[in-house]
């Protein structure tokens, strides 16, 4: 993390020395909805253990409170928004030194779009273009009446991409469309894409009614 110490105490005009420190990785990834908490551990050489605490995120100031030294936790859950966020905490004692620490917190929004037309009639393989959003390597998995026919590694956030999916048989098909990362041991999954489609082969006659 990113912390004011430096060489030997907290920055600011006072006479003591000022230390916040934490146990958490200072480049967090939580997936958007999740709980969002920062954590530190608060100390001052002064006799007064007050402490004045600004909480910013993104540049804004969200909490301003008196503390003691001890541990401390917040939950900015509220405050943080899609994507790349930055957290300042700075906490100056009663003499008027300070020190802080600094937070990147990356808020994860899985999800993935496409334009795919299903009112096409499929006589050979599909092309199936899609965009897969959220910062963070993913994987694209692709079934058909509920059986998983195909999976890649999707590491661009944003970008459209195509995935072929092979000839199927003649009938309607369920199609299904998602993809899922693995976030801190917590696997997260994006919205799914599903389409009715039609497949046809031209040596069966077989009618097809479509659902």
């Amino acid at each position: 993390f990113q912390s004011g110490a430096g060489g030997g105490g907290g920055t600011g005009g006072g006479s003591t020395e000022v230390t916040l420190s934490t146990s958490m990785d200072n480049n967090l990834k939580v997936a958007l909805g999740n709980d969002v908490n920062v954590s530190f551990d608060y100390d001052t050489t002064g006799n007064n253990k007050a402490g004045r605490l600004d909480l910013k995120v993104n540049g804004i100031s969200v909490k301003s409170d008196r503390i003691m030294a001890g541990s401390h936790s917040f939950d900015i859950s509220n405050y943080v928004k899609r994507g790349a966020n930055t957290v300042e905490i700075t906490v100056t004692d009663s003499y008027g030194s300070s020190d802080f620490l600094i937070f990147n917190i990356d808020v994860i929004d899985l999800s993935i779009s496409s334009t795919f037309d299903n009112t096409q009639i499929f006589e050979d393989a599909i092309s199936f273009n899609y965009n897969a959003k959220g910062n963070i390597t993913k994987n694209l998995y692709v079934k058909v009446d509920g059986n998983q026919i195909h999976t890649e590694v999707v590491t661009t956030n944003g970008i459209n991409k195509t995935v072929t999916i092979s000839k199927q048989s003649h009938g309607e098909h369920v199609l299904e469309v998602y993809v899922e990362a693995n976030l801190e041991g917590n696997t997260i999954k994006s919205n799914v894409l599903k389409y009715h489609i039609i497949c046809v082969d031209s040596s069966n006659d077989t009618t097809i009614i479509a659902s």
